[in-house]
């Protein structure tokens, strides 16, 4: 039998299988993401027809995060701190590759990822210049009354008296502002009833020291404390009823200061390494005395969060390289 008009589907009537198999892949993605740090993200999937693999062609996924290349599915969970960033995707198939459009994405820090946070406070957060928290203050200069927990718990550190309010200073970290302590009685306090063990993170930095001590926290009660140059000495060292001291010499740099309190298996790190081990004594917090209520320090304080209980090694190095990379310690 004789067909005729054999050509006639390829003549551009549509309906040729080869012409629609050329056709190029069409992709795209939801955007912006928000996602929040060390905490696995809700699987992105694209909206894509005719593709048959996929790879990240501009741009960068956050690290810990990761494209399958075979369903162009994104999964993983944010390990690197980085505010911010952006990626494109290029799928390929058959008739072709198309790029997605741009795709934004934002870290957010939340503390409750890593543990159970008693105290969060960051300069670049919301201060009052009043106890009563009743002026904001934004301004450089302005005197610091109150310094809100972003942690949810409320726990606003207060400072009633004017003449012993710390002071905010603008653009003096990393382009983020600092808050300031005189070194003569400034101080930040909130009663916090926590028994050993706790984390403790500190990002600031001491000008100078009152004597021969000066501490980013301590109360009356002899409760935990990071300090700098104890008994007139020159090196780093934390206490909490005896006295760890590390061979870091103290300098008046910025750092990233860990610590857990936990008896006699306390130990201090600065800027990610360990540089002190051993008893720092039993005191638990009663209460949280930023720039110290004994000895007080001379210098600034950029961000500080408390835990409750000793965190994993892991979870520790998790906020130090927050902190690092978003106070640009060493």
């Amino acid at each position: 039998m004789v067909v005729p008009y054999p050509n006639l589907f390829r003549l551009g009537y549509g309906c040729d299988p080869q012409t629609a198999a050329s056709a190029p892949p069409t992709l795209s993605y939801a955007s912006p993401q928000s996602w929040t740090y060390g905490a696995a993200i809700s699987t992105l999937s694209p909206t894509t027809t005719g593709a048959t693999s996929f790879a990240v062609t501009t741009g960068a996924l956050p690290t810990g995060v990761s494209l399958n290349t075979s369903t162009g599915d994104i999964t993983g969970a944010p390990t690197a701190w980085a505010a911010s960033g952006s990626f494109k995707v290029t799928a390929t198939g058959a008739g072709g590759s198309t790029e997605s459009g741009l795709v934004s994405w934002t870290l957010a820090f939340a503390p409750a990822t890593f543990g159970t946070c008693l105290e969060w406070t960051k300069a670049d957060g919301t201060l009052w210049q009043d106890s009563a928290r009743t002026t904001a203050a934004v301004a450089d200069a302005d005197p610091v009354g109150a310094w809100d927990d972003e942690s949810g718990n409320a726990r606003h550190l207060l400072q009633a008296t004017a003449g012993q309010r710390a002071t905010l200073k603008l653009n003096v970290q990393n382009g983020l502002p600092g808050i300031l302590a005189d070194g003569v009685d400034d101080v930040l306090s909130v009663a916090v009833v926590k028994a050993q063990p706790v984390t403790i993170f500190v990002a600031g930095k001491i000008l100078s020291a009152n004597g021969a001590n000066a501490v980013f926290l301590y109360d009356s009660a002899g409760g935990p404390a990071i300090q700098k140059a104890h008994g007139g000495g020159s090196v780093w060292d934390i206490y909490s009823g005896a006295w760890i001291d590390s061979a870091t010499a103290t300098d008046a740099l910025a750092h990233a200061f860990s610590a857990v309190f936990n008896g006699a298996s306390s130990k201090l790190r600065i800027d990610g390494a360990e540089i002190a081990s051993g008893d720092a004594g039993s005191a638990g917090l009663i209460s949280i005395d930023l720039f110290g209520l004994v000895l007080p320090m001379n210098g600034y304080i950029y961000e500080f969060l408390a835990y409750e209980g000793a965190l994993s090694v892991g979870n520790i190095q998790s906020i130090e390289a927050y902190l690092k990379a978003r106070w640009a310690t060493p």
